[in-house]
């Protein structure tokens, strides 16, 4: 399994780099690779180029002119592999060890296709699949024209099956959008 980190977009809704922000004394993204590394020694940043030094990682840069996360999707999956794929948004500082390997266990039982999960709350986190090796293909052709204009939209083209996410790892699955979100550290 290849991991993908996606680290692209503007952080407007939060001022300013998010990735960077202070989340328990270490910033986001590297509170994410603390957790990841273990798991997958193959991961990329797909998205911000400056970011490679600060991290010491591969950088997959956006190539495309796709709106939002879509352009780091496109780089992931146009990415030379042929394994697994697992792509994450950076902006998750309460993903845990329990968390990513209950979603691991999870999604690799069901071998093919792209696996989504949905939390006890009915969210469900586009930013946060596996995709099995058969999909890469598929996933990169639901991306052209008619050029889907959201993650959702492209999701609908594709053989998603989701996973109900147990309540103890639901933390895992949030996201950051505003500082606010960090004061629940």
């Amino acid at each position: 399994m290849k991991t993908y980190i996606l680290t692209g977009g503007k952080s407007s809704r939060f001022g300013s780099d998010k990735l960077l922000a202070d989340a328990g004394g270490k910033p986001v993204l590297q509170r994410m690779l603390d957790v990841l590394l273990p798991v997958s020694r193959d991961l990329v940043l797909c998205g911000n180029p400056a970011l490679q030094s600060r991290f010491d990682h591969k950088v997959l840069p956006d190539t495309t002119t796709l709106n939002g996360p879509l352009n780091g999707i496109f780089s992931c999956l146009t990415d030379r592999y042929d394994g697994s794929r697992f792509l994450i948004a950076g902006d998750m500082p309460g993903i845990t060890s329990a968390g990513l390997s209950w979603y691991l266990d999870a999604a690799g039982s069901k071998p093919d296709g792209l696996v989504l999960p949905v939390t006890p709350d009915g969210k469900k986190h586009f930013l946060h699949l596996l995709i099995s090796p058969g999909l890469a293909g598929p996933a990169v052709s639901a991306l052209e024209p008619p050029v889907p204009q959201s993650v959702f939209q492209w999701l609908s083209r594709l053989p998603v099956q989701e996973i109900q996410v147990p309540h103890e790892v639901a933390g895992h699955f949030k996201n950051v959008n505003f500082r606010s979100d960090l004061s629940h550290d």
